[in-house]
């Protein structure tokens, strides 16, 4: 009698182990699920709502790309020069 409870107690126990697995692995294929979906329309709507053709719209990305690349060298090597000057000057014996 006893030994049946128990076996009860650890059926019940492992089936709620299994349907808290369950549970949440359906849970997260549904969030998996919806990240897919949500990005999918998302990408749909911009591309029937840009006022431009596929092709416009990539070369206009990826000339802001190279505009933006050749900010940030221009801009590295205006700073190198900068810290060049600084440590000629540091370097640089004192008068004294």
């Amino acid at each position: 009698m006893i030994l049946s409870e128990i076996n009860k107690v650890t059926v019940t126990c492992q089936a709620t182990v299994t349907y808290t697995q369950e549970n949440t692995m359906r849970r997260m294929f549904g969030f998996m699920i919806g990240i897919f979906v949500g990005a999918l329309v998302g990408s749909t709507i911009t591309l029937l709502l840009t006022p431009e053709s596929g092709d416009e719209l990539r070369s206009e990305i990826r000339a802001r790309g190279q505009g933006f690349a050749n900010q940030i060298r221009s801009a590295a090597d205006e700073r190198r020069i900068e810290l060049r000057d600084r440590l000629d000057t540091l370097r640089a014996p004192r008068e004294m």
